[in-house]
């Protein structure tokens, strides 16, 4: 947990304990002197700085690093299929096919060596998304052709990660055409 989520969770529990101190009718000098301490704070302090941190979790934004996945080093990249997954499409690639390979033995191989492109395409128009944090929860992918919007929980590299597992599972199953 990081250090907000950690500060919000200690200030969330004074005020529960509070409360429910006030409810049972349980007075302070009842209680060791450590707890005291923490309740001769008025509570509406309690209350602001909880306020106050979580504003600041909610707006902060995240410093995360998404690296791309090399799949083949020294081969391009082919479009082998497409998924639908959280109402947008997804390219499926893999590296083309070398010239020792039959077509069989490259099918029985590419479950193993997919990449899901990103940013995913509109479904209405195929142009890449864009992805921007939201303010509240979640991300909100939009598209600069044709206004297509959408928000998600998670982002573009998480959701590509589950739409590849999906192109695999039907892959394996034979219920996907490879090829298109």
């Amino acid at each position: 947990m990081d250090t907000a989520k950690t500060i919000s969770l200690f200030f969330q529990s004074i005020t529960v304990v509070l409360a429910l101190l006030s409810y049972f009718k349980i007075n302070s000098e009842d209680l060791p002197q450590i707890l005291q301490s923490i309740l001769s704070v008025p509570s509406f302090v309690y209350v602001v700085l909880f306020l106050i941190f979580l504003i600041f979790y909610l707006t902060r934004k995240e410093n995360v690093r998404h690296v791309p996945r090399i799949v083949a080093i020294g081969r391009d990249l082919q479009k082998v299929g497409e998924v639908e997954y959280k109402g947008v499409k997804w390219d499926v690639r893999a590296p083309a096919p070398s010239h020792y390979d039959t077509q069989l033995e490259y099918e029985k191989r590419l479950p193993d060596m997919i990449d899901v492109k990103k940013p995913p395409k509109c479904p209405k128009c195929g142009v890449g998304l864009e992805e921007k944090k939201s303010r509240i929860y979640g991300y909100i992918w939009k598209c600069v052709g044709c206004g297509f919007s959408k928000r998600n929980i998670d982002s573009f590299y998480a959701e590509s990660e589950r739409a590849e597992r999906i192109w695999k599972a039907a892959c394996e199953a034979g219920t996907l055409t490879q090829k298109k």
